[in-house]
């Protein structure tokens, strides 16, 4: 399968964020597994149980954390994820990163996206920048004390359409 140099970076911030923060304490405590019942849209809302915020996913649902540690960078962090992936369909995921001291400024977390092509956007949810490629797509809220990225991998394009994607990222609400 062929990944577009913009989804292989998303991916490989993404996970250097929760290696980052798994550096002291490797194991995730799960909270739920293949949560969720269907609502009347066919979608689950996905509430974090840490992490203060919700999303709907198209399936039933993860939703784990990764306990605090100190990052590379230097500041104590935990995350918070609710997810899900459809075999051959695509994969959903919400990650939020709560900083337990002083986080990055605005400008710090949204610099590596606008760096892969990122487009500037401001919704009712906050601002932030937002990455397409063939592959996927991801949304990155810098908010206060926290970072969340969403992230849409495209397995099936006939089935995860740019409004599928749309439902996805429109459905995310910071305060859960």
């Amino acid at each position: 399968m062929r990944r577009r140099p913009v989804l292989i970076a998303t991916m490989a911030m993404t996970l250097a964020m929760a290696t980052a923060c798994a550096a002291s304490q490797p194991s995730l405590v799960m909270h739920r597994q293949m949560a969720g019942e269907t609502g009347a849209d066919g979608w689950y809302e996905a509430r974090s149980t840490k992490g203060g915020f919700s999303v709907r996913l198209p399936a039933q649902f993860n939703d784990f954390s990764v306990p605090a540690s100190r990052q590379d960078n230097g500041h104590m962090a935990e995350l918070d994820v609710v997810g899900t992936k459809i075999q051959d369909i695509g994969k959903f995921s919400a990650t939020c990163i709560r900083y337990l001291d002083t986080g990055p400024n605005r400008d710090a977390v949204l610099a590596p996206f606008k760096g892969m092509g990122g487009t500037p956007f401001k919704d009712a949810q906050g601002e932030g920048m937002r990455v397409h490629s063939p592959e996927g797509d991801t949304k990155v809220y810098a908010l206060p004390g926290r970072t969340c990225l969403l992230v849409v991998e495209v397995y099936d394009d006939e089935v995860v359409t740019a409004e599928v994607v749309d439902q996805f990222f429109g459905s995310f609400e910071p305060g859960g």
